[in-house]
Order: structure tokens, then sequence, then C-alpha cells
């Protein structure tokens, strides 16, 4: 089992990510925040399971939005959250 990181700066774009989707509907964003933590907290169990992004990430879709994450031994860092619309997140 892997041990997921989740730094402020990604915590802050899931608030960021709710507080936009609650401007027009409130119960909406919050499954989607709770939706979010959930697939990050997931990758605990299956960290190799998202698709190679950049050579050295990965990612995961959950509806709108991908989770870019990097897995170091047993070690998973996500990196940024972001809807699809989003520029591509480059290092």
């Amino acid at each position: 089992m892997a041990t997921v990181h989740l730094p402020d700066s990604v915590l802050a774009e899931i608030q960021q990510i709710g507080e936009h989707i609650a401007v027009e509907n409130l119960p909406a964003a919050l499954v989607v925040v709770e939706s979010l933590h959930q697939h990050c907290q997931s990758l605990e169990n299956l960290p190799e399971r998202g698709a190679l992004y950049l050579d050295k990430y990965r990612r995961v879709f959950v509806g709108n939005y991908h989770i870019i994450y990097r897995v170091d031994g047993t070690n998973v860092y996500i990196v940024t959250v972001r809807h699809m619309r989003r520029k591509q997140f480059v290092l």
C-alpha cells in the first residue's frame, strides 16, 4: 500500500473547484470535491493505474477533471488537479 501525499496547494485547487461550482450548484460542488478527494486517496491501493503522462507522471480522470501525480516507490505525490479545459500542465 502506498502513501498518498496531498500538498496544501492541491487542496487549495480542489477547494477552488468546489467554490466555482458552488456558485451555480452547491450540492454538485460537494459531490465533485468529495469525489476528487476520494480518487486522490484511492491511489494508495493502485498507484500505477493512471495513464502515463509527460514521461514521469501519471493521471487519472474524474469527470471533467484530471489528477496528475507521480509515483516514487511506495509514495504517491499528487501534483495538481485540473479541469480538462485548463491549459496543459507543464513543469
